[in-house]
């Protein structure tokens, strides 16, 4: 079975983190299913030096010339590899940013992924945006059924919806051609009912098991949180400061690690100075899984007070390793979160969630690192959820051959 994937961000120099989390699933899933042979088509997403900019015509003009405009292939393993074909993009006022030539690039890369392993049998957009466009595209060339798995959160965002505030026409196509469209939660699913998506299942991310893991503390320092985001509002990083500064009245040695980086970074690290926390507050900038995990493992909880959450990585990582968890009731958290493994609380509200730190600094023995990791292992890792997407191949492959 050969399964074409198309990534809507893939990891690059400039953003190494982006789509991080796809490429290890993927590496997960061809070392399991080896009779799946996995092509992922990669056009220089997230390369700033693809990127052309409006009015920055020397700079564009630099990177023409600069640019290396040849198709790649990099054999990740025998049944897996990634096809690059690069291919420069540019504001979506514009010929929608160069589409037919992302489009052309992905379907060059489709044929050297069939030169190599035969006819594909499956195309598997990640994001409609742009992924599931491009793959209608690719379908209607060639015959080939396609799925998409939607990671946008919140679902639909801007960019999606037009002033009526219904999907844009390519998206709701794109959803409407796929033989079947995937949420990462329950969630997820019926925000994208609401926009009149069709044939919608549930297949959650999973994380390493055999990475993320359980470990004890390397030290017996003081009660130690950490949290693990994009700074940014949308994390509700102001709110988990107000409500750490609260935390630290009624128990003086807490401290806060938090890692991530984003543009109001500075302005939170201020904030932090203002609120007279500055010696409590550790800011680690962004961080490599390697230091992520070494994070989880030596922390004693992990919290993110979200706006909204698909999903939520950082929360499956951190049971991952047996840590209990704080969340807010964003979405997908509240199927997350469960007596076994937390608290989560409302939103926006610094007091309810400063009660709920409290609650667990003064009651982590409740909180059995063995059961919280079991209760990972059973809904998030790579072995309760591969299975679901192989059989979810199998299925397409059989119900929807390909045409032609």
């Amino acid at each position: 079975m050969n399964i074409f994937i198309i990534p809507s961000w893939y990891p690059s120099v400039d953003f190494p983190v982006s789509g991080s989390f796809l490429v290890k699933q993927l590496q997960q899933l061809s070392s399991r299913y080896t009779d799946i042979n996995i092509g992922v088509s990669n056009w220089g997403q997230n390369r700033s030096d693809l990127a052309l900019q409006a009015k920055d015509h020397l700079h564009n003009l630099k990177k023409l010339f600069a640019a290396t405009i040849h198709p790649q292939k990099e054999t990740l393993r025998q049944n897996h590899a990634v096809y690059y074909h690069p291919t420069f993009t540019w504001t979506q006022h514009i010929a929608q940013g160069n589409l037919e030539g992302v489009v052309k690039a992905n379907l060059s890369n489709l044929k050297a992924f069939e030169a190599d392993f035969g006819p594909v049998d499956l195309i598997h957009a990640q994001t409609a945006r742009p992924a599931g466009i491009i793959a209608k595209r690719l379908s209607d060339e060639t015959g080939i059924p396609f799925c998409i798995t939607e990671h946008t959160g919140p679902f639909p965002d801007k960019y999606s919806v037009g002033k009526d505030g219904k999907l844009k026409p390519a998206l709701k196509l794109a959803y409407d051609s796929s033989a079947q469209n995937i949420a990462e939660s329950h969630f997820q699913k019926q925000r994208m009912q609401a926009q009149g998506i069709s044939r919608v299942t549930v297949i959650p991310n999973f994380v390493e098991e055999d990475f993320f893991k359980c470990s004890l503390k390397s030290d017996s320092r003081a009660f130690r949180f950490f949290s693990l985001g994009y700074i940014h509002p949308k994390k509700g990083f102001d709110t988990l400061l107000a409500a750490f500064k609260l935390v630290v009245s009624e128990y003086e040695s807490a401290s806060l690690t938090i890692g991530g980086t984003g543009e109001y970074l500075e302005t939170y690290r201020q904030l932090t100075a203002d609120a007279g926390i500055l010696d409590k507050v550790s800011w680690l900038g962004e961080i490599n899984r390697e230091e992520a995990l070494h994070q989880y493992q030596n922390c004693d909880a992990f919290v993110l007070a979200s706006q909204y959450e698909a999903l939520g990585n950082v929360f499956l990582e951190a049971i991952a390793c047996g840590k209990p968890i704080i969340a807010t009731k964003c979405g997908a958290p509240e199927e997350t979160v469960n007596e076994t493994n937390g608290v989560a609380v409302e939103k926006n509200n610094p007091e309810a969630l400063s009660k709920a730190m409290l609650y667990l600094i003064n009651n982590i023995g409740k909180y059995d690192s063995r059961q919280i990791r079991q209760d990972f292992m059973s809904r998030f890792s790579s072995q309760a959820v591969m299975p679901q997407l192989y059989s979810l191949y199998k299925n397409i492959s059989s119900l929807h051959p390909r045409q032609r």
